[in-house]
């Protein structure tokens, strides 16, 4: 008897097994895709072609903390190096958090690679992460998953989504945007129903929280949507019992637990933010709303406008020293029509500070740069949906306005702030990943031709990407001299406090290992204020005075750098700044830069090309040292040569600077090599 031969699972099982399997390998391979591209990039930018490049500016803070918690340290609750003498809070003046988990994921790396290079690939295999999740949301947006893939592609390789994800430098933006992404994905798709789809809508809110907690810029994605569902709710004819009113309640709640939860936007009074402010009316217009009952809709509206109005004028007030600044720069940018004036004077020193490479204004030649072939495909598409034939395509073509709002408000604001651009990025992959889905839909020349067209302008984009991959990177730095200096400084300063430039504080801290006077980031009014006081004296200011100003911040040493007397673009110099573009002769900066050797209270102990490290001679070692020299110069007078040549060199070894003491000394040996005697001490 043979045995039974076992049943074939149906056709269409097999069918979607295959299709399953079909998916996932191609979602795999565009995350690797991702990966490869990205550090493509980087490693075309390594000067010696695999020694890993150290982290700089902020990146620099982040990877000492990373570095503290992989060896177990912890972060303190009140980091003294940095902004000594009194240190900052150390979860109130950053979002931590991604830390952490980059900490953990450090010691699954085999141990000959570099902590540097670590957290590098984590960087990268992080926000690649969001890959396949911006194809899931365009799936669940749409469902498509021809048109996911295609979206997720173009997130893959587009110019403005590597340029500042490979991995050269830590941001906090490439940590945030797969969670906002994982976001989106869940809250996508048919309305929640049941225990399941009410989970879902909590991951998502929690998501979103945790995107917000670990970058606070997400606050602008709040904005955008915000408007979207304030403008639908205002709209619909019945308001808090409309579908999605319950998605909406729990969006809410999970803002409202980061603001609440996280230690950096409680600090930074987040729940006032103006960009929050449609959300909260919102709320409030729905509670209102459903409180009074379908009669109550006016009452709604009304109760939404007055707390839009309050709330917005609240939180410009509250969260002013937080945020005031970024309206500030915004109003100046109206102000000048988005061009930085040449004139310092016309802005004040917190618009002049903030409007550097990262807020900088974008410019045509930018956006073509960024967006060579996305932004001319995200307009095709966007002509595409507006000419779309409404009747005959409305059941069939995915509704692409939200992506589309969200792109268009993001290529604006990217205009007046660079950074934007990730934001704009993101959104012009899920535009671009809609049209997709539309086209397979559709039958003839209009689903070839926009499969091709999409297609092509996605090689075409990362043949760009490839291509230009050294001329992709952040803002140059001299590595080997900075490197240089930082090595210097572990080995013959540490642990003395050094006063050095923002730009340079985070690296020397990092990798110096020398506590900091000032703080690399702008988030307080404080930080900004210490930033101007030191540019002033170093600028306009006096020798003397910014040595009484370093020594009262308990800096022992100085870090300059070179070149800021340049004449390439001065508007991104610190005389910029303070508004001293021609600095007066006696400022210290002029000493720094020209005449090292004729500083009275700083003494030059080493330099390279790019930075000189100066010794701060403290009021108290030139008076010594004064008064040392005074008693040399009387024992030389009187002829004891012995006597004024000690004081002379004590002098000297207190005060380097102090050059009458070297006169002396040159002095005394002279005449004693002539033949001279002194008179007998009897």
């Amino acid at each position: 008897m043979t045995a039974p031969t076992p049943e074939r699972p149906p056709a269409g099982r097999a069918a979607r097994r295959l299709r399953a399997a079909a998916l996932t390998l191609a979602l795999l391979v565009l995350c690797v895709l991702g990966i490869g591209i990205r550090r493509h990039v980087v490693e075309l930018q390594m000067p010696d072609r695999g020694r890993p490049l150290p982290f700089t500016l902020e990146s620099a803070l982040q990877f000492r903390s990373i570095r503290a918690l992989y060896t177990g340290q912890g972060l303190p609750a009140v980091d003294r190096e940095i902004q000594i003498p009194g240190g900052v809070r150390t979860l109130a003046h950053d979002t931590v958090g991604a830390e952490y988990l980059v900490a953990a994921l450090c010691h699954l790396f085999p141990a000959e690679i570099t902590l540097t290079e670590r957290v590098r690939w984590i960087s990268v295999g992080w926000f690649c992460l969001g890959i396949p999740l911006m194809a899931v949301w365009v799936r669940r947006m749409t469902g498509s998953w021809e048109g996911g893939l295609f979206a997720a592609f173009f997130y893959a390789v587009s110019v403005a989504a590597v340029i500042r994800s490979t991995g050269h430098e830590i941001s906090h933006e490439n940590f945030a945007l797969p969670l906002l992404l994982a976001h989106l994905a869940l809250a996508a798709g048919p309305r929640a129903t049941g225990r399941g789809g009410l989970l879902r809508m909590a991951g998502s809110a929690l998501c979103l929280a945790a995107a917000l907690a670990t970058w606070d810029l997400i606050q602008f994605y709040v904005l955008l949507w915000g408007l979207a569902a304030a403008w639908r709710w205002l709209r619909a004819p019945h308001g808090a019992a409309s579908p999605g009113a319950g998605a909406i309640w729990i969006r809410v709640g999970g803002v409202l637990t980061a603001c609440v939860a996280s230690p950096y936007l409680r600090a930074h009074a987040a729940i006032l933010s103006p960009a929050l402010a449609p959300l909260w009316a919102l709320a409030a217009g729905m509670a209102v709303f459903g409180l009074s009952g379908r009669r109550g809709r006016v009452a709604g509206r009304v109760a939404f406008a007055t707390c839009l109005i309050l709330l917005f004028a609240a939180g410009s007030a509250a969260s002013a020293d937080a945020y005031g600044h970024f309206g500030s720069l915004l109003a100046a940018k109206i102000r000048f029509l988005n061009r930085k004036p040449a004139d310092p004077a016309l802005l004040t020193f917190d618009q002049r500070i903030l409007w550097t490479p990262a807020l900088h204004s974008a410019t045509w030649t930018l956006f073509r740069f960024l967006f060579p072939y996305t932004g001319p495909l995200t307009a095709i598409a966007t002509v595409v949906w507006f000419l779309r034939r409404r009747k005959e395509e409305a059941a069939s073509i995915p509704n692409p306005e939200p992506p589309l709002f969200c792109h268009w408000a993001s290529i604006a604001v990217f205009f007046l702030f660079v950074r934007f651009c990730v934001f704009a990025a993101l959104f012009a992959a899920a535009v671009l990943g809609v049209w997709a889905a539309w086209a397979v839909r559709r039958r003839g020349w209009k689903r070839w031709v926009s499969v091709v067209a999409l297609a092509t302008g996605g090689l075409a984009e990362s043949g760009f990407v490839v291509h230009e991959a050294e001329s992709l990177g952040s803002v140059p730095v001299l590595y080997p001299q900075l490197e240089e200096m930082g090595a210097w400084l572990k080995a013959n300063v540490a642990p003395a406090p050094v006063l050095a430039n923002f730009q340079t504080s985070g690296f020397v801290l990092a990798y110096g290992r020398c506590p900091v006077v000032l703080h690399p980031k702008f988030e307080s009014a404080e930080i900004r204020r210490r930033v101007r006081d030191y540019a002033t004296h170093l600028f306009r200011g006096t020798e003397r005075g910014l040595r009484d100003w370093a020594e009262g911040s308990g800096a022992r040493y100085l870090v300059y750098s070179m070149g800021e007397f340049a004449n390439q673009a001065p508007e991104l110099t610190l005389r910029y700044m303070v508004d001293a573009l021609v600095p007066p002769q006696d400022a210290p900066a002029r000493g720094f830069e020209y005449g090292p050797g004729t500083m009275a209270c700083f003494h030059l102990v080493w330099q390279n090309p790019k930075y000189r490290v100066f010794r701060i001679v403290a009021s108290a070692e030139e008076e010594t040292a004064g008064k040392l020299v005074a008693a040399a110069r009387a024992d030389f007078e009187a002829g004891r040569l012995d006597d004024a040549e000690r004081r002379a060199a004590m002098a000297s070894k207190v005060n380097p600077c102090n050059r009458e003491a070297l006169e002396i000394v040159g002095r005394a040996a002279s005449l004693r090599a002539q033949g001279f005697r002194q008179p007998d001490a009897r």
